[in-house]
């Protein structure tokens, strides 16, 4: 590759994608920043100070990956929201005086749909990280009630002194009984099952083959994200 050819595709780079890399690097960088304070947030909370003794950093990871689900599941609705796009997309040329800035605003409202891609795939992510913590979580709390000879088993059984006092949110049941699978019985569990099962379903249905051979398939996939939405909304109700 000559160096005239690299000097072409740097330009042509600067020209067409830059404002639509400099947009995504920033979209990333307030995922991190999201993800990084709300995680030093509740690692540093008074509130949960007993529970991560039980639980160590895991229930930090769980909340900060919920805040940045919670961001992006937002983000996620306004690039498909086509009689909004088009109203931004006409109004903006009015606002900004430079012809430069009008054709790069427009072209970053003409990627709309990647950008609801690259969303997407940031949900599945922070899910697997949500999820991943939140099996770590529930399974330490099962083991401690194994324990009787350490500081985490001496705070699960301030129970005893004062109902009040309880520091892991499990029942106090036949520890043979308490399972990964127990979490079912909670609404969280329920509904964090029924969003993984429908984010799967819109994920699969959504490549390319699917859509081009089958785009009624995607089409009454993708609805499920009303179910979606419903069962976020409910999923943090439990605490």
């Amino acid at each position: 590759m000559s160096l005239k050819s690299i000097r072409l595709w740097f330009h042509l780079l600067i020209v067409n994608d830059l404002p639509t890399i400099i947009f995504l690097f920033i979209w990333l960088v307030i995922n991190i920043l999201l993800f990084i304070g709300n995680y030093f947030n509740i690692h540093d909370s008074r509130k949960y100070f007993y529970l991560r003794s039980l639980i160590s950093d895991g229930l930090s990871v769980a909340r900060a990956a919920a805040l940045c689900l919670n961001f992006n599941c937002f983000l996620i609705l306004l690039p498909v929201c086509r009689n909004l796009l088009s109203l931004i997309r006409n109004i903006l040329p009015h606002c900004i005086t430079k012809t430069r800035f009008r054709r790069v605003t427009k072209r970053l409202f003409d990627q709309n749909i990647g950008f609801h891609r690259c969303v997407g795939y940031a949900i599945c992510f922070w899910s697997i990280i949500h999820v991943g913590a939140h099996v770590y979580n529930y399974e330490r709390l099962i083991d401690v009630n194994n324990e009787y000879q350490s500081l985490p088993s001496a705070l699960n059984l301030l129970y005893l002194q004062s109902p009040e006092s309880q520091v892991n949110p499990l029942e106090r049941v036949n520890p043979n009984s308490l399972h990964v699978g127990s979490m079912l019985g909670t609404t969280a569990g329920i509904t964090g099952v029924i969003l993984c099962i429908c984010l799967v379903i819109m994920l699969s249905s959504s490549t390319t083959l699917i859509r081009r051979s089958f785009y009624e398939i995607f089409w009454f996939a993708h609805h499920l994200f009303i179910i979606f939405f419903i069962c976020l909304i409910t999923h943090g109700l439990q605490r």
